[in-house]
């Protein structure tokens, strides 16, 4: 266990990060502008979310050796769509 340590605490780390920025997001106009439009889809977008949450996890294992520049095209993937024109991608 000890081994792991220093990563579970990076992932901890990590995890806490996301959740204060989904906290920032899906408080602010960008969460309420997307959940008018989940409630309009839900059924369509559920789905949708959860294959691409899968597809992702893959992507990173498939790619394990490179696994940090894989996660850093992801993260550019990222930004790119956070900084797209519709308001419910926005922060």
């Amino acid at each position: 266990m000890q081994t792991f340590e220093p990563l579970l605490l990076h992932v901890g780390q990590a995890a806490d990060i996301a959740a204060r920025h989904f906290q920032t997001w899906s408080t602010g106009s960008g969460g309420a502008t997307f959940a008018q439009s989940l409630g309009q889809s839900f059924d369509k977008v559920i789905p949708v979310l959860t294959d691409l949450a899968q597809a992702v996890a893959k992507i990173v294992s498939a790619f394990a050796p490179i696994g940090s520049q894989v996660v850093g095209v992801i993260g550019l993937l990222s930004d790119a769509i956070t900084s797209s024109r519709y308001p419910y991608c926005r922060p």
